[in-house]
């Protein structure tokens, strides 16, 4: 699987879910720089790096 398509399936699923089992408040996406910034319902901010190891 390629990385682009595994951000965009990522996002899906984080789109889709996030929001009611890991009360996800927002998803900001930098694709240039490969992470997404993830805040959730108690103000707490998570980056996701995502990097292909092979």
């Amino acid at each position: 699987m390629q990385k682009n398509m595994f951000k965009d399936l990522l996002f899906q699923l984080l789109n889709e879910y996030g929001e009611e089992k890991m009360q996800l408040t927002d998803i900001d996406v930098h694709d240039r720089e490969d992470i997404m910034e993830i805040e959730t319902s108690d103000g707490s901010k998570f980056v996701i790096v995502i990097k292909s190891l092979a």
